[in-house]
């Protein structure tokens, strides 16, 4: 055979199998791509949930996701009832696992605070509080006076109470309780007097003896 014939040949033997492993490629990547993804269940989010809250079976649903399930997904509601939500979940939406404080942690605001290795809460120099104008004022003309100290509060106890304010003089003032009111009777007891103090004199005459009694002044009133 004619070697130039012979070396066209494989030329177009070789081309051949390049377009038939493209075109074996592109089919197959069609035909993959028509067939729908396996779907996973996953734990979502019943209803709107709020940071702070403790999650209950209530809370809880489950939703399909075709393909992979998102990363940190938790696919047992076991794995998520009790344990506290550090940020806002809606309705429908997956729970991921970074969405949820530790189990034991509870919930509120304690939840979210970072821990250090042994699992302690961190102590920091520096607080940053959300105010309005109004409050900054305030927190500054009463950190010229006095040192302020932060409570943790639930921030699902959204309410307002007015608070009357305390000086440090009422700590020392009468506390006491006032006096009970017995409940009398229409009956009136009449004060009982005391009988009358009396001493007693003996006379003696020769073998006659005789006792006299007399009351005292304060026994005649």
């Amino acid at each position: 055979m004619n070697r130039r014939l012979a070396t066209i040949l494989l030329s177009a033997f070789i081309v051949a199998a390049l377009c038939a492993f493209v075109v074996y490629r592109l089919v197959g990547m069609r035909i993959a791509a028509s067939k729908p993804l396996p779907a996973t269940s996953v734990v979502a989010a019943a209803q709107d949930i709020k940071i702070g809250t403790v999650l209950s079976a209530n809370d809880l649903t489950t939703l399909q996701v075709q393909g992979q399930a998102p990363k940190g997904s938790i696919l047992d509601a076991k794995s998520a009832i009790g344990r506290g939500v550090i940020a806002n979940i809606y309705a429908g939406e997956p729970i991921l696992d970074n969405r949820l404080a530790p189990m034991g942690s509870g919930g509120g605001l304690a939840a979210t605070i970072q821990k250090d290795a042994e699992g302690k809460p961190q102590q920091v120099q520096v607080v940053n509080l959300l105010v309005t104008p109004e409050q900054a004022q305030v927190l500054a003309l009463a950190s010229n006076q006095t040192h302020i100290q932060l409570v943790l509060r639930n921030p699902l106890d959204t309410k307002i109470d007015p608070v009357q304010g305390s000086a440090m003089t009422n700590i020392f003032q009468d506390v006491a309780k006032a006096p009970v009111k017995t409940q009398l009777s229409g009956r009136v007891n009449k004060p009982v007097k005391p009988a009358p103090q009396m001493f007693s004199v003996v006379v003696i005459n020769g073998a006659q003896r005789t006792e006299e009694k007399f009351a005292t002044p304060e026994g005649k009133q």
